[in-house]
């Protein structure tokens, strides 16, 4: 019996291959009986003969888009949506896959997100990198933006208004964001949603916290902001920002190293000696026990205090581990 009831209404483009569509739908049978799954696929349940081939025939075949797909969707009482890919799926690109989801959400139907076998181990793969996978797991999420998804007529754009003028994008975004969750959740990590919530949340903070460690090493004041603002969008106190601002600045005091390509400290020897070729003993004297020292009023990130070492006077980009 190849054909029962509807039980999963499956939302879905025809541009996914039939391997990863099969791929992707097994995956339900983890959950749900095999025999016990029927589906409702716009390939096999409208009649293309009245909507391909007489496109202009008046029938009722064409309705999965209209009043009728409400209540269709109502009716089946689970939506099933197909992803091609973790990171920038193409359902998320297409306004009519939005549509059917933005319906669901209206409706309170139950979303379960599925994918390929192959784009679950690229996300487990991802996982394995550590803060840097961690971090690129949690930007796919964050940059589920169903509000750009194409139109491609003018139909298309009147679906388009429609979700903008009810439910709002930021709605659909969220609902999108929170069955992907649950998927990655339940296929690959295992965690509660809350769990793989704090996880995820987590290893995007100890990611952000390395660019700050990177930018820090050129201390360009408007990066450095940057990556202040992202950590406390990401709940962390400016008090702990800035402790761990410090904390960085003296670590990279203690490594930094001085390169052998500054041209600017031949010229700074000479003009603090008076001399072309002096000896270190002579620029001791000249740097720091003279009516000028070098570095007197810079505090030192190692203990906070004024007067620092000359690996932090010197420029930034001389200087690196």
């Amino acid at each position: 019996a190849d054909r029962r009831e509807q039980t999963h209404f499956v939302s879905w483009t025809w541009c996914y291959t039939l391997e990863d569509v099969r791929s992707a739908l097994n995956t339900l049978t983890r959950s749900t009986a095999l025999d016990t799954i029927f589906l409702s696929m716009c390939f096999f349940v409208k009649n293309h003969f009245r909507c391909l081939i007489e496109p202009t025939a008046a029938t009722g075949s064409d309705d999965l888009y209209d009043e009728e797909f409400e209540h269709n969707l109502t009716r089946i009482g689970c939506m099933v949506v197909v992803l091609d890919t973790w990171n920038q799926p193409t359902y998320i690109k297409r306004i009519w896959t939005i549509y059917e989801h933005f319906t669901a959400c209206k409706l309170a139907i139950p979303v379960r997100m599925v994918m390929p076998e192959t784009a679950l181990e690229s996300l487990r793969l991802k996982v394995q990198l550590g803060a840097e996978g961690w971090y690129e797991i949690s930007q796919a999420l964050a940059e589920m933006k169903c509000q750009e998804a194409m139109a491609f007529n003018s139909e298309d754009e009147a679906k388009k208004r429609l979700i903008g003028e009810t439910v709002g994008f930021g709605r659909v975004d969220r609902h999108l964001n929170h069955a992907m969750s649950m998927m990655m959740m339940e296929s690959v990590f295992q965690y509660s949603i809350s769990d793989f919530q704090g996880v995820v949340a987590d290893q995007k903070l100890k990611h952000t916290l390395k660019l700050l460690e990177e930018e820090l090493w050129d201390e360009q004041d408007d990066a450095i902001s940057r990556y202040v603002d992202l950590l406390l969008d990401l709940e962390m106190s400016r008090e702990t920002v800035e402790s761990e601002i410090r904390k960085i600045r003296a670590e990279q005091s203690e490594a930094a190293g001085v390169s052998l390509r500054s041209v600017e400290f031949d010229e700074l020897a000479s003009s603090r000696t008076g001399q072309t070729n002096p000896t270190f003993n002579e620029m001791k004297e000249a740097f720091w026990l003279g009516q000028y020292p070098i570095g007197k009023d810079i505090i030192c990130p190692r203990d906070g205090m004024p007067g620092c070492a000359m690996v932090d006077w010197i420029p930034r980009a001389d200087r690196r581990e």
